[in-house]
């Protein structure tokens, strides 16, 4: 409590009392009782508002900034500045809460309205505009842990952005030539993955890209090696995770970043994170969530006796099979053979055949032309009959006149015209008189 030497009044113990003479910090404070209305009117100060608002202010941050509350967030906003501004609230009240950025970068859930949450901080005034307000510098939700709030809100989200969409998820390879490894080089996780792969098949080329699996780098470091992977294409699988422990050790899993390097990695990629039990967001962006590391390797790499067996197996069927089947095959070429027919013997059947065509055309090409000729011939004869010397022998004439025209009228010859008479031997002119 600082010194006062003036009248004034002190806010101690959640109560105003009144004093009258100088205030050490420590003192008890002595409650001017029955104070006539002319001595409190000779005591009084008339404060200005600010000195008001400092004097609240200075005994809030002494009194109250270790404080603990309980309610839901209501009017939730996260300034450009990084701040997060909202309200707390319960049945009965509420108070204004401030969080500044470099206080909320650390929480590992989202602030969002109607959210349970417990916070730490001390109260404080905003003084340009009066409000009573605890300053935030620790938040965790109501009930929840934060880690796991985070994580069911990060699946929500993701979930419905399609990113664990079944119909998205790209195969395994049966048989993969090289397999690539995102995951630290001081755990259990590489050497699992190692020894198991060159165990089952001693031909697998394995590229390992080495990160932290935890802390604050990690997550960017992980989803930096996915991106490389997918970006270089040198591997047919990618196996990404790490071995057992607590869900703060397998938190890089659940972040985002890591989350969207999975979905759009080119490569069909295996999560393999902790044990059998645990579970991350990587598992289910993932193309294949394997319970262990170990797991992953005995997933994408076959044992080579088991292929070479396999193999040497499918080899004796496919060889027995081709055997029925030519066998099959020789018995209907041989019932082929047997009913098929000589060439020589199918050219002399063809050949009769022809000569019979040819004979038989002959014959009706001789029958038309037979009957063509005897209808030839009568047409020659009504011919004949019908030619014009044929009737001039019988004594007819045929007169023309100069332009040669047949005069078939005694009014077309005048007298004077030059006509031309055909007999059946010559012409002769003669002149109408």
């Amino acid at each position: 409590m600082k010194i006062r030497e003036d009248y004034g009044c002190s806010w101690q113990r959640s109560r105003w009392m009144f004093y009258a003479r100088p205030l050490i910090s420590g003192d008890r404070l002595v409650i001017l009782q029955n104070m006539s209305t002319l001595a409190l009117k000779q005591a009084r100060k008339i404060y200005s508002i600010s000195e008001v608002i400092n004097e609240v202010n200075d005994i809030f941050e002494d009194e109250y900034n270790n404080v603990w509350l309980r309610g839901e967030v209501s009017n939730f906003t996260e300034a450009f500045s990084g701040h997060y501004y909202f309200k707390i609230k319960d049945e009965n009240a509420q108070i204004s809460a401030v969080m500044f950025k470099g206080f909320n970068r650390t929480l590992k859930f989202n602030m969002e309205n109607g959210l349970g949450i417990i916070v730490h901080g001390k109260l404080s005034i905003f003084k340009s505009q009066g409000n009573f307000q605890i300053q935030v510098n620790y938040a965790e939700p109501d009930g929840i842990g934060a880690l796991q709030l985070a994580f069911e809100q990060l699946k929500t989200k993701l979930e419905k952005e399609g990113l664990f969409d079944q119909s998205l998820k790209k195969n395994i390879p049966l048989l993969p030539k090289t397999i690539g490894v995102v995951t630290s080089l001081k755990g259990a996780a590489v050497h699992d993955i190692i020894s198991i792969s060159q165990r089952r098949f001693p031909n697998i080329h394995i590229i390992v890209y080495p990160v932290s699996v935890q802390g604050n780098t990690s997550a960017k470091e992980i989803a930096a090696a996915i991106n490389y992977f997918s970006k270089k294409g040198n591997v047919d699988t990618l196996i990404v995770g790490r071995g057992g422990g607590s869900t703060e050790d397998l938190w890089s899993f659940n972040e985002e970043i890591v989350a969207r390097a999975i979905f759009h990695c080119k490569v069909p990629v295996v999560s393999a994170v902790g044990h059998e039990t645990d579970f991350t967001i990587s598992d289910f962006v993932a193309d294949l969530r394997a319970p262990t590391p170990s797991a992953a390797a005995e997933h994408c790499v076959p044992v080579k006796l088991d292929l070479i067996q396999k193999v040497s197996q499918h080899r004796k069927s496919l060889i027995a099979a081709v055997n029925d089947d030519l066998q099959e095959k020789t018995k209907d070429i041989k019932l082929l053979l047997n009913e098929l027919r000589t060439p020589n013997l199918i050219l002399d059947q063809q050949i009769l055949k022809t000569s019979d065509l040819e004979s038989r055309l002959v014959q009706s090409m001789n029958g038309l032309l037979n009957e063509n000729k005897h209808s030839t011939d009568k047409l020659m004869i009504k011919l004949k009959l019908l030619s014009p010397k044929n009737i001039l022998k019988r004594g007819y004439i045929i007169g023309k006149n100069s332009l040669g025209k047949v005069i078939t009228r005694k009014s077309s010859a005048k007298t004077g015209d030059l006509l031309d008479l055909t007999f059946h031997d010559g012409e002769v002119r003669t002149r109408v008189e």
